[in-house]
């Protein structure tokens, strides 16, 4: 399913009845992992680490599933799952994970 529709459609029905999600494609060949790089600098870890541990606090989130392509690319995937994030880590990686129309829907809302 693809992310827009999960978000619109599905994600409220998860909240609601209180149902877990297993994410897949959680790094989205790269595009996830480059935007917290600034968050894994400061923990001393992969951005791949901190993306995984980001989508573990979303709601409804059991285990995010990820792979590696490579061998060197598989120590972050376990890293991940003792990874803590701050709540202003998790609010600044949320605002950079909107999808667009979530970002215009809030700018809409704030000047409105």
């Amino acid at each position: 399913m693809e992310r827009e529709a999960y978000e619109t459609s599905l994600a409220p029905v998860v909240a609601e009845y209180g149902l877990g999600v297993l994410p897949y494609y959680g790094l989205a060949s790269g595009f996830l992992a480059g935007k917290y790089r600034s968050a894994a600098a400061g923990h001393g870890v992969s951005p791949a680490t901190v993306a995984l541990a980001w989508l573990r606090t979303r709601p409804g989130a059991v285990a995010p599933l990820a792979s590696a392509r490579t061998i060197d690319q598989l120590p972050a995937l376990p890293a991940s799952a003792t990874l803590g994030l701050s709540p202003d880590e998790i609010a600044v990686l949320d605002e950079a994970s909107a999808t667009y129309p979530q970002r215009v829907l809030r700018v809409r809302v704030t000047e409105g």
